[in-house]
């Protein structure tokens, strides 16, 4: 005799075949295939990122003209991950960690550095070689009544160096607005010069630049006008009509308008 089907029954059943589906779809291989897929991605990760084994334990810095102790507490700072995980503060310095940020920090924080390259070596040790930026002139700026000087390499980037001895280096005086532009017209404008003349410093102005001449006049150019021709004027008239002891005897010499040379 069949049993009389009462709510409570039909609950039952209808509870026992979810259950009973449920198994089923677990069963199934895509879902095991994916749930083997996430064991092993998580034990990867633990692996690379917490495991013991791959935690950095030796720093070899291959640089020259830097502060050692303060690149190193930057890069240790850097080089550490923390994770909060459900509450729980969890640390790592993994070798297998983006080293990108560590990269921008440290050159943030170091600005004569020009380039770092980071190398793996697999399990625990890191690689650091760091190139120095080659400082090709000395730039001072009068703000209020302090001088701000400091380096700059040919690239226009400004950088301080206290190891450096720049005697023998270019001397730029006058505001720092323009650091690429007035780098770029300053090399093209030696580039040009008569081996002869010598450059005392140059001096940079809001519409202009000057180069000054030792014992001689100051030579005004416009950087934002065709320098080339500016600078082959120059060239032409220290060859062909200007001698040294002219120039001793000169107030200035203003290249910047059209084909004209103005000569006090």
């Amino acid at each position: 005799m069949a049993k009389k089907a009462t709510p409570k029954r039909i609950h039952k059943r209808k509870r026992n075949k979810k259950k009973n589906n449920f198994l089923k779809t677990l069963k199934s291989p895509k879902i095991l295939g994916n749930i083997c897929f996430l064991l092993l991605f998580l034990g990867c990760f633990y692996l690379f990122y917490f495991s013991p084994f791959f935690q950095i334990k030796e720093v070899k810095i291959n640089t020259q003209s830097i502060q050692i102790d303060d690149f190193k507490k930057t890069l240790e700072e850097s080089l550490k991950l923390d994770i909060n995980f459900f509450g729980k503060n969890i640390s790592t310095e993994s070798l297998f960690l983006p080293f990108k940020p560590v990269i921008d920090n440290l050159e943030s924080s170091f600005p004569q550095i020009e380039n770092i390259n980071l190398k793996r070596e697999i399990p625990n040790i890191l690689t650091i070689e760091v190139q120095i930026r080659e400082p090709y002139a000395y730039w001072c700026e009068d703000i209020g009544q302090k001088k701000d000087c400091s380096f700059v390499d040919n690239k226009g980037v400004f950088f301080q160096s206290k190891d450096f001895d720049q005697t023998d280096l270019i001397k730029i005086e006058g505001n720092k607005k323009k650091p690429v532009e007035t780098i770029k017209a300053i090399q093209a404008i030696i580039n040009k010069l008569d081996k002869k003349i010598e450059v005392e410093k140059f001096i940079v102005f809001d519409d202009k630049l000057s180069l000054k001449i030792p014992f001689g006049p100051q030579v005004f150019f416009d950087i934002n006008k065709n320098l080339n021709w500016q600078v082959e004027k120059l060239h032409l008239l220290l060859k062909e009509k200007l001698t040294i002891e002219d120039l001793k005897k000169l107030e200035y010499i203003d290249l910047r308008f059209g084909d004209q040379a103005i000569i006090k």
